[in-house]
Formats: structure tokens, sequence, C-alpha cells
């Protein structure tokens, strides 16, 4: 592999045993988003007015364990897909969710469009290892009910905060 193939956007998929809706709304919905992604969150529509559910042209501020936080758009809410902003709107991540039965197929996508060659390249990398444990804790959080993200900001950096 090359540097080159790591600045193409990625796509991870992982089976999760719950309904289409309960994990949109895992992704949509503030409070969710917290039990199995990032500390604190926040969507605002489109007038910045605070909304508990992500809004097509609003925004959110995510914010980890350990005090980043990222800012970007909500480009597009659908029943089964969600697309987001990501770096400050200099990428992108788009969550697809394709029910089967009584399990639902998630897959989530990154592209970085922005930065310098460097920024991207670190973004696309870094990420791709962070989305890989998310969307496992994902499937830990729903499947069976243990977060396994680190909740002591003091023990960073490491891999589950």
């Amino acid at each position: 592999m090359t540097a080159d193939d790591f600045l193409k956007p990625f796509t991870l998929r992982i089976w999760v045993k719950a309904p289409l809706e309960t994990l949109h709304r895992a992704w949509s919905n503030s409070s969710e988003l917290e039990r199995w992604f990032v500390h604190r969150a926040q969507y605002f529509d489109a007038d910045g007015k605070p909304v508990p559910d992500a809004v097509k042209g609003g925004t959110y501020r995510w914010e980890w364990i350990e005090g980043t936080n990222d800012e970007a758009s909500v480009i597009d809410v659908e029943e089964s897909k969600i697309r987001f902003g990501w770096y400050s709107n200099r990428g992108w991540v788009e969550v697809r969710f394709e029910p089967h039965g009584d399990e639902t197929l998630v897959e989530l996508s990154q592209g970085m469009d922005q930065g310098t060659e460097d920024e991207r390249l670190a973004a696309q990398v870094d990420c791709k290892l962070g989305w890989t444990f998310f969307l496992a804790n994902l499937k830990s959080v729903y499947e069976g009910g243990i977060d396994l993200r680190e909740t002591d900001p003091t023990r960073v950096p490491v891999l589950n905060y």
C-alpha cells in the first residue's frame, strides 16, 4: 500500500443485532451518541438552536473525554443514512443502515477533501483506527450493554476514549 491508498475514502462495516431505527437513533440523537461514542454531543438546527436530534442543514458539536472536539455540518439525515461533515467540514462521514432480519449492517465511510496531504493522511489513518474501535463499541453497547470506552481523561492517549 502507498500513502495514496490511505488518502482515498475508506469504508468499515459491522453487523449489529438491533433494529435499523435503534441504530439510526444511536447516531442521530445526542443522548444516544453519548452512550457509545463521544463524551458530549450537541445538535443544532439551521438557525443554531439546540435540538436533541440531527437535522439536515444543521450542525453538531461533539466532545471526547480528553477534551478534543469537532464541530461541523449535518449534511443529510434519511431513514437509512446519515452524512456529517468531519474535521470542521474538511472531510465527511457517511453512515448507512441496512436491516436484515433482527440485525442491521452498519456501514461507515469517511473521506478527507481538504488540508495538506500529511494532514489528510494523518486524519484518514487515525480515524480508521478510531472508527474501528467505536463501531465495536456501538455493537457492544447495543447488544450487551457494555461500554468499552475509557472514562478517566487522565489516561490518555489511549485508543478507547
